[in-house]
């Protein structure tokens, strides 16, 4: 998830920055609108799809799905199950789509009236404060998972601003660790603070030495990238429905594929293609 979060801040911030550097400002309600045009028609398929199968299947889970759908559209999933909260498997997962939202609302204005000189500043001090919230407040780990993000976006607004090179030496020791922590399965591990932070530095360099790669301009993965935020949103949820995981796996590359070209793309028709084809885009 932390690369999630790494990629996404460095992509919104670059577009940010573009168009600061371009018009020298930021519409911040473009901005925003572009974000809603961008993640809520795909969501809101999702979100009736859901309720309708929970009112058919499950009609005693009604309440439940209702009051998940809601702090899902109003991007506060990350608090479900915090402070004694319902909670509801089957859109647990948007728990990050809330923490980037609410992370741009914050960025979005860093970005549109800082002095340049400021924002990798401010980029830097949040990273800190993260680390020293994780650190210092008492949190169960789940909490601590679902609140205090921030830095790994930041590490990516941070690359986005003063971009790095990345040896191949380091590119293949980054993804070693990446790979370690992966494998040794951290939500099962005693999670400390320093954790998320050292993960999130290896996704930073993994995604620096990733934009030196030829192959990864390859169709196949270009088309992967156009319906991730599709394929984002509906694997966790078909998955709950307990198909086979193949079988789950194929499901939701057709059904993303469905929500690209039937919903998403109907309100792109003027974006970029930097814009369209992430997930996390505006």
């Amino acid at each position: 998830m932390q690369l999630f979060f790494v990629l996404s801040g460095f992509l919104i911030t670059t577009i940010l920055v573009r168009e600061r550097d371009r018009t020298d400002h930021v519409e911040l309600p473009r901005f925003y609108l572009r974000r809603l045009r961008r993640l809520l028609p795909a969501l809101l398929v999702l979100l009736a799809s859901f309720l309708v199968i929970v009112s058919i299947r499950y009609p005693h889970q009604r309440a439940a799905a209702w009051q998940s759908a809601l702090r899902v559209i109003t991007y506060t999933k990350n608090f479900g199950g915090v402070g004694g909260l319902p909670e509801n498997k089957w859109l647990l997962h948007t728990w990050s789509l809330a923490v980037e939202e609410q992370f741009y609302l914050v960025w979005g204005a860093c970005v549109a009236f800082l002095p340049r000189r400021w924002i990798v500043r401010v980029a830097l001090l949040g990273i800190a404060v993260t680390y020293a919230v994780r650190f210092a407040v008492p949190m169960a780990a789940t909490t601590m998972y679902l609140l205090a993000q921030w830095d790994g976006l930041l590490i990516g607004c941070v690359l986005a601003l003063r971009p790095v090179r990345v040896s191949r030496a380091v590119g293949v020791f980054a993804t070693t660790v990446l790979a370690v922590y992966t494998c040794s399965n951290l939500g099962a591990l005693p999670i400390r603070a320093v954790d998320f932070t050292i993960v999130a530095i290896a996704c930073g360099a993994v995604l620096m030495y990733a934009t030196s790669m030829r192959w990864l301009r390859n169709r196949v993965l270009v088309w992967f990238g156009t319906i991730s935020y599709g394929l984002y949103l509906w694997h966790y949820f078909i998955l709950q429905l307990g198909p086979p995981p193949l079988v789950g796996i194929a499901i939701s590359v057709a059904i993303a594929a469905a929500s690209w070209y039937g919903v998403e793309r109907r309100f792109l028709a003027s974006r970029t293609p930097i814009d369209a084809s992430s997930p996390t885009s505006t």
